[in-house]
Formats: structure tokens, C-alpha cells, sequence
């Protein structure tokens, strides 16, 4: 039984609060005093469709509420309907629904404060009220509405609440038992993923810095001719051209000794040039060294380059640097 409807925004009605008592009701006024609204505002309760215009003209969203109290029947049937779709089960005899209809987004329905699909509500308005109205009579070809009064008539409704209790609470266990499975599926899967990722950092087997030694010895043996180039040209100009820095040091030398034996103040600065001749000497052994060490080499560039690849796509995959790779494959 309808106990109490409040409206506020719908339609021409600001606000408006109706109690009913036990026995018959009736709403009567002229037309257009507003008796239709009721039963649109009851329509929206039970489930029909929201649109904008029903909210006032100046409103954003107009709301609809209502209290229904259960009888022993139509509670019973209610509390299976309810316990079937995972709704919230009323604690006291009283049903509380409410309805929102906003301009700009779908409307809301709420049962006992909890929100709620607006199909629900379309399910159990059954249970709780009649419109009758054109075509009305076409519930009759419903197959729940019949099965209602039939379980109703054969005093089922313990029994139905029950299997509808036992129902949910299968369906309760049915839906752990996927969770737990899609769990079990993605701790495997995620296994799988590390147990790989360890093999690929083990078979490059990389060391800290090698990303950069490689690149540094990529770079010389990539311009080894034109390094050999400049060295050898290097050295013909220090020590193995006639006019070689070496020689002309040491000739300088020789005349700055010589005139040292007629002036003894030119003597100070022959450890000078003794000095750069020695130091030049030093430079053109090095240079010797290096050349004789450097050579171009196909094969080893192109191994490096193969390898600073692989090392790319380590450090693209598991982090910025090959430290972080490496600590990538402890964790």
C-alpha cells in the first residue's frame, strides 16, 4: 500500500507531500489542477520512463518519492524478487523508493537509499501498486506475473524466498570462484611473463658500463682509417718530414749551443730545449704505439653494433641503463 508520495520540481508542481491512510483515497479537482502528475510522479517510482520535460520549468532535476508499506503476500513475493537480483532486502515493512530526473544526464533511482537500476523498479511494481490505464490488461500475458499468483495461491512464498536466498548466495559463490580462477589465470600468466624476461637478460648477459665501453670503442673503430689518416700525418710532421718539429728543435739546439760558448747567458736556455725535443719524443713514441694498436676491423664493428642493438632493446624494455636491467631481473 502506498503510504506517503513527495514530489518537488516535477512538472508544474514545486513541492508537494501526500499521506494515505488505510481504505480508499481519491483525487479530484478540475482539469488541469495537477491529478495527472500524481500518477505520472507513481509512474516514475515504479519504473517508467524519465525524461527532461518533466522537470519544472527554472529546476535542474526533479525528484519523486515514496514509502510502500509490504502486506504478508506481496512482501513475501517482493523480498524472493529482490533476493534474486542481488538487491537490498527491506529491514522493516516499509519499501522506500525515490526517483531523479536531471536535465542533463540519465535519471537515478534509489530502493532504501541504495541506488538501483531503473528496471528494477519496473520489476516489482507488481508488488506494490496497479495503474490501470489503456492495454492494462496486457500483463495478463506476462509469464512472471502469472507465476506471482500462482505462487501466491499455492502459499509459496517461504519457499520461494528461500530458493531465491540459496540462489543468490550460489551465484554469490559462482562469481568467487571466477574471480579466483581469472586470478589463479593471470598469477600464471604473469609468471610466465617474468620466468621469460629473466631468460632474455640472461642469455645478453650484460654488465654494468658496457653499453658505454662498447659505444666508445664502436665510435674509434667506425673513423679508424681517418684516425690512422691523422696520426701518420702527425708524425711525419714531428719527426719523419725533412723539416720535421723534432729535427728543427734539435737544430736550434745545436745553434743555440755554439753560441753559448762565445755567450754564457744563452746557455739558460738550452734544458728548455732540451725539454720540448724530449717531450716531442715522448708524443711521437706514443703516436707509434697507438698506430701500431689500431687497425680497421669489419668484423669487430659489426659485433659491437650487434651488440649495442641488443643492449638498446634491454634497456628500451626493463629500464634507462643496463644497472637498471640488471636490478629489473632481481626484483
Amino acid at each position: 500500500m502506498l503510504k506517503e508520495l513527495h514530489l518537488r520540481n516535477l512538472a508544474i508542481v514545486d513541492e508537494a507531500h501526500l499521506a494515505f491512510d488505510s481504505g480508499l483515497s481519491a483525487l479530484t479537482g478540475e482539469t488541469g489542477a495537477g491529478k495527472s502528475i500524481i500518477v505520472e510522479a507513481l509512474g516514475l517510482l515504479l519504473g517508467d520512463r524519465a525524461t527532461a520535460e518533466l522537470v519544472r520549468t527554472g529546476a535542474e532535476e526533479a525528484t519523486v518519492e515514496g514509502v510502500f508499506s509490504l502486506d504478508s503476500a506481496g512482501g513475501a513475493l517482493l523480498r524472493s524478487l529482490l533476493g534474486e537480483r542481488g538487491a537490498p532486502l527491506p529491514e522493516g515493512e516499509d519499501l522506500f523508493l525515490k526517483r531523479i530526473v536531471s536535465r542533463g544526464s540519465k535519471s537515478r533511482a534509489y530502493l532504501n537509499g541504495s541506488p538501483v537500476p531503473a528496471g528494477l523498479l519496473h520489476e516489482i511494481r507488481r508488488h506494490l501498486a496497479d495503474i490501470h490505464g489503456q492495454h492494462a490488461q496486457q500483463e495478463l500475458l506476462s509469464a512472471d506475473y502469472l507465476l506471482d499468483l500462482l505462487d501466491g495461491f499455492a502459499g509459496l512464498h517461504a519457499e520461494r524466498e528461500a530458493v531465491a536466498r540459496h540462489l543468490a548466495q550460489a551465484e554469490a559463490q559462482r562469481r568467487l570462484l571466477n574471480t579466483l580462477q581469472q586470478e589463479e589465470r593471470d598469477r600464471t600468466q604473469r609468471e610466465d611473463l617474468l620466468r621469460f624476461q629473466r631468460q632474455e637478460i640472461d642469455a645478453a648477459a650484460p654488465r654494468p658500463g658496457e653499453d658505454q665501453e662498447a659505444e666508445e670503442e664502436r665510435r674509434v673503430l667506425a673513423h679508424a682509417e681517418r684516425l690512422l689518416g691523422n696520426v701518420h700525418e702527425t708524425l711525419d710532421r714531428l719527426h719523419g718530414a725533412p723539416s720535421a718539429v723534432l729535427g728543427e728543435i734539435q737544430g736550434v739546439h745545436r745553434r743555440i749551443q755554439e753560441a753559448a760558448a762565445v755567450d754564457a747567458r744563452l746557455a739558460e736556455y738550452l734544458p728548455l730545449l732540451e725539454s720540448a725535443a724530449a717531450q716531442i719524443d715522448t708524443v711521437v713514441r706514443a703516436l707509434r704505439e697507438y698506430a701500431a694498436g689500431l687497425a680497421a676491423d669489419p668484423q669487430r664493428l659489426a659485433f659491437l653494433e650487434d651488440r649495442l642493438d641488443a643492449l638498446g632493446r634491454l634497456k628500451k624494455k626493463y629500464g634507462p641503463t643496463l644497472e637498471a636491467v640488471l636490478a629489473h631481473r632481481k626484483a
